[in-house]
């Protein structure tokens, strides 16, 4: 007996069908493997760097990034690490002055190093508030480089601090972006002299 063998034509609309259903299986299938914070936490790519007078950059590696609720990262905050940093700077300044006008002018010297001591302290106790608050944080690499999974549920705000040791004088360096604003920057988030929350200094 011998058995006839006859090929059916599928119709191009069914094939196009069954195309989308595979499509469609195939990808469900990947996003099964994901964990369901990658599904739903968009991700932040960042780098953090500043641009010096002569146009030059400085990578900030080993620089922590924190990921804190809005909430956390307020106006009063911003005007805190301001205010600190900026005794800092004032410290840095009068010093040098006193030692290239007035070199023996050594318990001027103590007082202004007292000055410089307390705010340093009342900083990193700012600074420590925010790690407690932080939903997560990292650190760049040494590239300035950095990533974060930002959560669907919750306003957050990318809070970073800096500081860079130049001679016998320190800079600071301090950032709040929120979230809503670092998605929009693509392809990467860039933390440097543009958008410092912190009053921009000459380097």
């Amino acid at each position: 007996m011998q058995y006839e063998y006859k090929t059916i034509a599928v119709p191009p609309i069914a094939c196009r069908v069954w195309k989308a259903i595979a499509l469609t299986v195939g990808i469900l299938s990947f996003a099964s493997c994901l964990k369901p914070s990658e599904i739903l936490q968009p991700r932040i790519q960042g780098s953090v760097f500043i641009v010096k007078a002569d146009g030059d950059s400085v990578r900030l590696g080993l620089t922590t990034v924190y990921l804190v609720p809005s909430a956390e990262a307020t106006d009063g905050v911003r005007a805190s690490v301001n205010k600190h940093i900026n005794t800092l700077r004032n410290v840095d300044l009068n010093i040098a002055h006193i030692k290239k006008t007035s070199p023996e002018s050594i318990i001027t010297i103590g007082h202004f190093m007292t000055l410089g001591e307390t705010a340093t302290s009342d900083l990193a106790k700012v600074l420590s508030l925010i790690s407690a608050a932080a939903i997560d944080q990292t650190k760049t690499d040494a590239d300035g480089e950095f990533e974060l999974l930002i959560p669907a549920n919750i306003d957050t705000s990318i809070v970073a601090y800096a500081t860079r040791k130049i001679g016998e004088q320190s800079e600071h360096y301090f950032w709040i972006v929120p979230s809503s604003e670092a998605l929009k920057q693509k392809p990467k988030l860039f933390l440097s002299n543009d958008n410092q929350s912190i009053e921009k200094s000459t380097l």
